[in-house]
């Protein structure tokens, strides 16, 4: 299947010792984790960002996959750049924090940064997903505006409800198993407007994880994607500073 314009994945080239894995969330791309991405090569790092399976060509394609087809894609990802780097950084987005929960509890990253990453959601329909599984393949996709060019948001317009199933799993799991065993220094990043995960997800994150090192931003004027929201600059300033931070 032919990919969308703008959502392949990309890798860019840095020229310190440490390397960033990027993982984009559900019906995403990479694209909505470009400005990012180039920040942090501005500052050195190489930057991978990877296209997971069912994304990017079609919500049909989607339909058709699970979380572990998405974890499978960011654990090759990341066994890939540690052939070459021993310092990497995962770094997610929503669903793709919760994939990036997991991997650094299995692999043990040098640092993590969880963004809008879901424990408690606001849409209460998914409390009936078991049966509207049944009645539905598809969702309408919520609509917020973010002060970017289109390119930086390419992501599917309807959410595929079957796969639902599977990244509720996942949630279930990073809070049974896999928070708890992550140990690296953690940033977790949540927009006050967002109007998609809970704000008492990220607290519950910072709450449970074994790390020695844990800090919180929530970044009051933005919404899920704060990536792409008009707090980023400051939102990828803290980052720099997490990053940089003596160990």
């Amino acid at each position: 299947m032919e990919t969308m314009i703008g959502a392949e994945p990309f890798y860019l080239k840095g020229n310190n010792d440490k390397a960033v894995l990027l993982i984009h969330g559900y019906t995403g791309t990479p694209s909505q984790m470009r400005l990012l991405g180039d920040f942090l090569n501005g500052l050195g790092y190489t930057v991978y960002a990877p296209l997971l399976p069912g994304h990017g060509t079609t919500p049909e394609d989607l339909q058709e996959t699970e979380a572990e087809d998405w974890y499978k894609e960011v654990a090759v990802a990341y066994e890939n750049l540690s052939k070459y780097f021993s310092r990497i950084v995962v770094i997610g987005v929503s669903m793709g924090g919760l994939l990036a929960l997991r991997l650094a509890a299995e692999k043990h990253p040098w640092k993590l940064v969880s963004i809008a990453t879901p424990i408690y959601f606001y849409d209460t329909r998914l409390n009936w997903l078991w049966l509207l599984k049944h009645f539905m393949s598809y969702a309408k996709r919520g609509k917020h505006p973010y002060p970017v060019e289109d390119r930086y948001n390419v992501a599917y317009n309807k959410i595929p409800v079957q796969p639902l199933d599977s990244m509720l799993e996942l949630v279930k799991q990073c809070k049974k198993r896999y928070i708890r065993r992550i140990t690296c220094p953690i940033l977790v990043l949540h927009g006050g407007q967002d109007g998609t995960v809970k704000e008492s997800s990220a607290k519950e994150i910072l709450r449970r994880v074994a790390s020695q090192k844990k800090q919180i931003l929530v970044l009051e004027d933005s919404g899920h994607m704060v990536v792409l929201d008009k707090q980023r600059n400051f939102a990828f300033d803290y980052i720099k500073g997490f990053l940089e931070a003596e160990e």
